[in-house]
């Protein structure tokens, strides 16, 4: 079997209606997760793979910097996940760093990790060659060369690979928003080594610092092209659950394909799985999260667009995050 084989690849079709784009793991690391135990009931039920979320520890809501609301975004039809994630990442940076609101270009993010060959990725991850990017690329990207605004780049949204290049003008207004990596790891890449993921990330959004992630989209057992993120419960709610800590055992650990969002803040939760959930920005436009604040029982989520995943769900499952910081 080769890694390819291990993995159907149905969410990189074009004719799907919700697109990803984050580079599914090796072929190693999708067998690691496979391993994992399942829980049987979203209350804590078994020990996590590692450290708890403790009841102690803070709501944090990182789009309290846009007063004037932060207008959700939308990558299709294409597999952009990555360059969304990251480019809403720097958009907070500057909005509680400087105090500066303003709408960047996911398209000159993507245009140049795809394009720029010091930025292509080694090895190539599977599903390369159907636009899957890595957030090391992104990282690459801002500290070199920076992200432009909106405005100069526009999303090409029929262009699957970015067939018109940034302007020299987008190039130019770009160099005065480099960012510098503050927390970055990859689980190929360290060789699996573990590390505290969920508790990182949760100090990296103390510190006002909003946290791209990777993260495995699951299918459901014997419904081929249902999976956990694009199912209608998920998509009316926004909450996202995983094999271990969901309770409906019909969902499987096949990896279909990957997701990248960008996590905003963190709702402590003693009913949630390892006790709180990350709030994150999706970049799937106004399907995701519509009718989640309709729930009286549920936390609050910023608005429509918006989404939620435990603890546990991400420090079981996530291989790859990166927090970045505007350049001196």
């Amino acid at each position: 079997m080769t890694g390819n084989d291990h993995f159907r690849t149905t969410l990189f079709d074009q004719d799907r209606v919700f697109h990803t784009g984050a580079a599914i793991p090796s072929l190693e690391i999708a067998q690691l997760f496979e391993s994992l135990n399942y829980s049987n009931s979203r209350r804590l039920r078994r020990q996590p793979t590692t450290q708890t979320c403790q009841a102690s520890y803070d709501d944090i809501d990182l789009t309290d910097a846009f007063t004037a609301g932060w207008p959700i975004t939308d990558q299709r039809p294409r597999n952009t996940c990555i360059a969304f994630a990251v480019a809403s990442c720097v958009e907070a940076a500057l909005a509680r760093e400087k105090g500066v609101i303003e709408r960047l270009s996911p398209e000159f993010l993507y245009w140049c990790m795809r394009n720029k060959p010091e930025y292509k990725p080694d090895p190539l991850p599977p599903q390369y060659d159907e636009g899957a990017t890595k957030l090391s690329q992104a990282s690459g990207v801002l500290r070199d060369l920076g992200i432009c605004s909106e405005a100069l780049a526009p999303y090409q949204r029929l262009s699957s690979f970015s067939e018109h290049p940034p302007s020299d003008a987008a190039f130019a207004d770009a160099l005065g928003r480099k960012c510098e990596e503050v927390q970055y790891w990859d689980r190929n890449r360290d060789n699996g080594e573990s590390v505290n993921k969920a508790e990182i990330i949760y100090q990296e959004l103390l510190e006002g610092r909003a946290v791209a992630i990777g993260i495995p989209i699951f299918e459901y057992t014997g419904h081929f092209g249902i999976d956990n993120w694009a199912e209608q419960t998920t998509l009316s709610t926004g909450t996202v659950y995983g094999p271990t800590d969901s309770e409906d055992d019909q969902l499987d650990k096949v990896i279909v394909s990957a997701h990248a969002v960008c996590i905003v803040g963190f709702q402590p939760d003693k009913e949630a799985p390892d006790g709180g959930w990350f709030v994150f920005r999706n970049s799937w436009g106004r399907d995701f999260g519509k009718h989640a604040n309709r729930f009286p029982d549920s936390p609050k989520l910023p608005g429509v667009g918006y989404g939620r995943i435990s603890f546990r769900h991400v420090d079981d499952f996530c291989w790859e995050f990166l927090s970045l910081k505007m350049a001196d």
